[in-house]
C-alpha cells in the first residue's frame, strides 16, 4: 500500500500518493462545524420570526381575556396598576432598591473616635453619625491598631528592658515533682538504717 504524505494545505487535508499524481481533498473538521453553525443560525432565525408572530397574536387576545372592551382600556389599566406599586416592591425598579453609600471622611472618623471614648454604644454611634454598624466597628478596630504601638512603646522604657533581661537570666527551670510511689520509696530509703558492711 502506498504511503500518504500531507501537503500542508490549510483549507483541508490533502494527500499525495507516492508514485502517482492523485491528490484527494478531504474537508476539515472546522469546515463541517461552520456548515452546522450556518444551519443552526437559519433554524434560530425561523424560530425568532415564529415567536414574534405568535406573541403578537397573544398580545391582541389579552384585553378580551381580562374582560376589557378595547386595547386602550387595557393599556390604561396596566399603567394605572403599575403607577400604584410602591418603589422597592414588585414592579419597582432595581435601582430604587439600592441604598446610598455613606462616605467615611476623616471628620467622621474623629467623631466616631470621640463617641467611642465617651462610651457610646455602636448602634448609637451609627445612628448619630449616619453610617452602618459594621463601619463603626471597622473604625474602632483601626483606632485600636493606631493606639496599640503607642501603648507598647510607653510600657517598654529602657529601665524596664534592663529589668526584664535580668529576670530572664535569673530564671531556672523548676524541678519536676516525682510520682507518689517514688516519694514513698525515697522516704522509706531515708528512714531505713544503712546496711553494715
Amino acid at each position: 500500500m502506498p504511503r500518504r504524505r500531507p501537503t500542508g494545505q490549510s483549507f483541508g487535508l490533502a494527500f499525495r500518493i507516492e508514485g502517482g499524481c492523485h491528490i484527494a481533498h478531504y474537508p476539515s473538521m472546522v469546515i463541517n462545524l461552520i456548515r452546522a453553525l450556518k444551519k443552526e443560525e437559519k433554524k434560530a432565525a425561523a424560530l425568532e420570526s415564529r415567536i414574534a408572530k405568535e406573541l403578537g397574536k397573544e398580545f391582541l387576545q389579552l384585553p378580551t381575556f381580562y374582560g376589557f372592551d378595547s386595547v386602550q382600556q387595557f393599556v390604561d389599566a396596566v399603567v394605572k396598576a403599575h403607577a400604584g406599586t410602591p418603589k422597592g416592591k414588585a414592579g419597582g425598579t432595581a435601582a430604587s432598591k439600592k441604598r446610598k453609600r455613606a462616605t467615611i471622611t476623616d471628620a467622621v472618623r474623629v467623631k466616631v473616635g470621640k463617641m467611642i471614648k465617651a462610651g457610646a454604644s455602636g448602634s448609637k454611634i451609627a445612628k448619630a453619625v449616619g453610617i452602618s454598624l459594621p463601619s463603626v466597628y471597622n473604625i474602632k478596630a483601626a483606632l485600636k491598631k493606631l493606639e496599640a504601638p503607642k501603648k507598647a512603646a510607653a510600657k517598654r522604657t529602657p529601665e524596664k528592658r534592663k529589668a526584664a533581661s535580668k529576670k530572664a537570666k535569673k530564671r531556672v527551670t523548676p524541678k519536676k515533682a516525682a510520682a507518689p510511689e517514688v516519694k514513698a520509696i525515697q522516704a522509706a530509703a531515708e528512714t531505713a538504717p544503712a546496711p553494715a558492711a
